[in-house]
């Protein structure tokens, strides 16, 4: 399960072709809103830098993979990291 702050990397999925999104494909962001009810769950992604002049994007839930924490320090970089 994904929740709001979570950093996520986005992979290739059906649905992220099918909204031809496929160049958004292991870039990195916080997740900002989690919507479960959609015809196609997802949630919105903060990229870590822009795509087509925006940082803001909808992500399907099947192109979000959980970004691994390497040790402590890395997990209070991302904790003191300022995200919404």
């Amino acid at each position: 399960m994904i929740n709001r702050g979570d950093r996520v990397r986005i992979k290739a999925s059906r649905q992220l072709i099918a909204m031809r999104l496929s160049q958004l494909n292991n870039r990195m962001g916080v997740i900002t809103d989690v919507m479960l009810g959609n015809r196609c769950p997802g949630a919105m992604v903060k990229l870590d830098d822009s795509y087509d002049d925006s940082r803001y994007w909808y992500i399907p839930i099947a192109s979000l993979a959980p970004e691994k924490y390497k040790g402590n320090a890395a997990k209070r970089r991302l904790l003191n990291e300022k995200v919404f």
